[in-house]
């Protein structure tokens, strides 16, 4: 089996504003299916996935003069699996899935944790991308991103300093 492997990019883009990728590596072929969560003011949260093999293919988000709480994070994590379908004919008319969603930022030690507004604390589903990025999910909803072992740099560009 092919090794799968994502690089991270925490990139600052301006006076409060930071760019988070999270993409992985090589070229694959076929159509990306995407899930944007979209808060009006911004460009979207995406995350695309790979029609052919089901694997996430990119995560972005921008974060823009957001307040970054420091909070202890505490995730329970039941199970790894992704509770939504991609499609397997990913057309023109099913590439998309788009919805309104707003983030709050949580960074407490070398973890980043963007999570809905509006989800209840409590245990998640997660589904691993790799060793330091997990998809959260709740009841089925994708709600937020747990993004692990920053280093001091990026945790830098995070503040803004």
């Amino acid at each position: 089996m092919e090794s799968i492997n994502y690089y991270r990019k925490i990139e600052t883009m301006g006076i409060g504003l930071v760019l988070i990728e999270i993409k992985r590596e090589g070229i694959r072929y076929g159509l990306k299916y995407h899930r944007l969560y979209n808060n009006g003011y911004k460009p979207p949260l995406d995350i695309s996935f790979n029609s052919s093999d089901k694997l996430m293919e990119k995560f972005s988000f921008i974060i823009q003069n957001d307040k970054i709480s420091t909070n202890q994070i505490d995730i329970k994590i039941e199970k790894n699996s992704l509770p939504f379908n991609i499609p397997n004919e990913v057309e023109e008319k099913n590439y998309l899935h788009e919805e309104e969603g707003c983030f709050k930022i949580n960074l407490f030690k070398n973890d980043l944790l963007l999570i809905k507004n509006k989800v209840a604390e409590g245990k998640y589903f997660g589904y691993n991308v790799d060793t330091d990025t997990i998809l959260l999910f709740q009841n089925e909803e994708f709600c937020g991103v747990l993004i692990k072992n920053l280093k001091d740099t990026e945790i830098i560009k995070l503040k803004g300093f």
